[in-house]
């Protein structure tokens, strides 16, 4: 304390009190300090680590439904509406067989559009393999919904059940076996209605104009 003071005979005492050590009686010299601590030395600095040099980045993955040949800026493939390349010459080998008769939608997404029904089987569904692409009604299979087939040598026109789990009607009657069409016949298929409209039949079949 700063006024803590000692006696020639080492006592100490509080000068603000005592003006005289009341120990011995001996005035107080001049005030003394208490002795200081000694400091303590400070630890040894521990030497810096040397910075671990960061992991190149790994590169970019393509953005999904994108190649990217070695060397070449990203291109977008050629896709479909369903996700499937058709190739231009199956597309042409389809479109040499002679339209037959047609769908007509009257009711669903595609309304007033017509759809070209060919001989032998044709196969319906929203995926662009098929014979029938019928776009836009998503409650339609992909594959296969159904069959419509001309049988060129009866002249006649059959709805045939497909290979889907889903049905389709023809004027209300469910198609689980072979049925026979006629003009102005109503197909029910997915949330759609299609008329059947036949260009071929006992008054013509384009077997006839060959013949001639």
């Amino acid at each position: 304390m700063p006024n803590t003071v000692r006696c020639p005979n080492g006592h100490f005492f509080d000068l603000m009190k005592f003006q005289v050590c009341p120990y011995c009686g001996v005035p107080a010299s001049a005030p003394q300090m208490p002795p200081m601590q000694p400091m303590q030395p400070m630890p040894p600095m521990q030497p810096m680590q040397p910075m671990q040099p960061m992991p190149p980045m790994p590169p970019m993955p393509a953005p999904q439904g994108y190649y990217q040949p070695v060397g070449m800026p990203l291109q977008p493939p050629v896709v479909s509406n369903d996700e499937k390349t058709v190739s231009a010459s199956m597309m042409a080998e389809m479109n040499k067989k002679p339209t037959v008769g047609w769908l007509v939608c009257i009711k669903g997404a595609s309304f007033g559009k017509t759809y070209p029904i060919r001989e032998n089987k044709n196969f319906f569904g929203r995926a662009a393999t098929m014979d029938i692409m019928l776009e836009g009604d998503n409650s339609v299979s992909r594959e296969k919904h159904g069959i419509i087939t001309y049988v060129p040598k009866q002249r006649i026109f059959l709805a045939m059940p497909g290979e889907s789990r889903e049905l389709y009607y023809v004027n209300d009657k469910v198609v689980l076996e072979n049925i026979e069409l006629h003009p102005n016949d109503k197909l029910e298929i997915g949330k759609s209605v299609f008329l059947f409209v036949p260009l071929c039949g006992e008054k013509f079949a384009w077997d006839d104009l060959e013949e001639k």
